[in-house]
């Protein structure tokens, strides 16, 4: 006569490997990688909202006697990439007096990732440059940096989201896809202290 319950049928299988390494090449010389492998997907899978949007025959749920809701069983886990990795490597060395000089990279990679656990949109994959040079002693640096040095314009990562075209938001049944841009190249100069 009333209350609450939770019912959760959905069953996933995720497994992946994993690999990092971190190496001294020469006197002032450092280096590292790591690359991760992650395979994610579902068993078995019911969402009756992402069902119904994603209905084979039937629009709404407003019309349940045509709607056939999809089940997603071996669908791969929305916004999770299956490939990642990062490469860096620095080098330090003396300038004058107290100052070192130093120079450093890192490169990191994004596989492509689905939007959603319906897999209907898959976003690319990306890599992203970053690098700094600068001079620095025991108690100060100063660096010139760059962030998305090659101004690389992939996006991040796509997402489900209410169509704002259809207003005023009366049905959340009208969706669209969302996408986070990557942030434009920056390059600047920072100053550190310590005390």
């Amino acid at each position: 006569s009333g209350g609450l319950s939770v019912r959760s049928t959905n069953d996933g299988t995720i497994y992946g490997v994993e690999f990092s390494a971190d190496a001294r090449i020469a006197t002032g010389w450092d280096a590292g990688f790591s690359i991760n492998y992650l395979h994610a997907t579902w068993d078995n899978y019911e969402n009756s909202a992402l069902g119904t949007l994603t209905a084979l025959t039937g629009t709404t749920a407003s019309d349940p006697v045509n709607v056939r809701l999809p089940k997603f069983d071996g669908n791969y886990f929305g916004k999770v990439p299956m490939w990642t990795g990062a490469f860096n490597t620095a080098y330090q060395a003396p300038l004058s007096g107290d100052w070192d000089w130093s120079v450093r990279s890192d490169i990191s990679y994004t596989g492509g990732a689905w939007e959603s656990d319906a897999n209907i949109v898959k976003s690319d994959g990306f890599f992203r440059v970053n690098g700094s040079i600068g001079i620095q002693k025991d108690t100060m640096k100063i660096e010139v940096f760059a962030k998305n040095l090659f101004n690389d314009l992939s996006w991040e990562y796509a997402y489900r989201s209410t169509d704002l075209a259809f207003l005023p938001l009366t049905s959340y049944s009208f969706q669209g896809l969302a996408v986070i841009p990557a942030n434009k190249r920056e390059v600047g100069i920072r100053t550190r202290f310590k005390f």
